[in-house]
């Protein structure tokens, strides 16, 4: 659950800096793609339009925020992303959530143990580097029978460059004091320790 920012205590500070009791200030983005569905069973995960995915950067590679999506929910998920390039797709990638649940992703070509929850809001810590340009992928999926049932970002996301213009993540804080965004209310979300 997201914890309203006048429901916080403490201040709010500038951009990446703490704030709302403590928790880490996250930047609005520009980088923002809506997930819809993809296969017949894809709008059974969760209603289309009503996730989306918010790109950052940390430490050289993007970092992808599926906003609007309960990582409280007990649902078992394998979110996914890659960047289309000139030349192709490339750094795709698929994390189990939770990290136990690696039956979900059976099938993915490359799986990595690289998808957080933080109260409510699941992100991703990718594998595409901020220096490749090109449109970022960000989905979420189940390994079914037929293969695989999800929703993605239709198109991809058309990545900014200069890459200064991106905001920055920090994976690892206890709370995250989020912008607003259209599928889900501001506010700061708390990691369990």
């Amino acid at each position: 659950m997201i914890q309203g920012a006048a429901e916080a205590s403490g201040g709010s500070a500038a951009t990446g800096g703490t704030g709302g009791g403590g928790a880490r200030t996250v930047a609005e983005t520009q980088l923002i793609g809506t997930l819809t569905p993809y296969s017949p069973g894809g709008g059974d995960l969760f209603p289309s339009g009503s996730v989306q995915a918010h790109w950052y950067q940390w430490d050289g590679v993007y970092v992808v925020l599926y906003r609007g999506y309960d990582a409280t929910d007990a649902m078992e998920i394998c979110p996914g992303n890659s960047i289309e390039t000139q030349t192709g797709f490339g750094n795709i990638t698929n994390s189990p959530y939770p990290a136990s649940a690696a039956a979900i992703c059976a099938g993915a070509p490359t799986i990595v143990d690289n998808a957080a929850g933080c109260g409510s809001l699941l992100y991703y810590v990718t594998e595409s580097p901020t220096t490749n340009i090109g449109n970022l992928w960000g989905t979420i999926e189940i390994s079914a029978s037929s293969g695989f049932e999800g929703q993605t970002t239709q198109g991809g996301t058309p990545t900014i460059s200069p890459i200064t213009d991106v905001p920055e993540f920090e994976p690892g804080p206890t709370a995250y004091n989020l912008p607003t965004s259209t599928v889900d209310p501001s506010g700061v979300v708390t990691c369990a320790l």
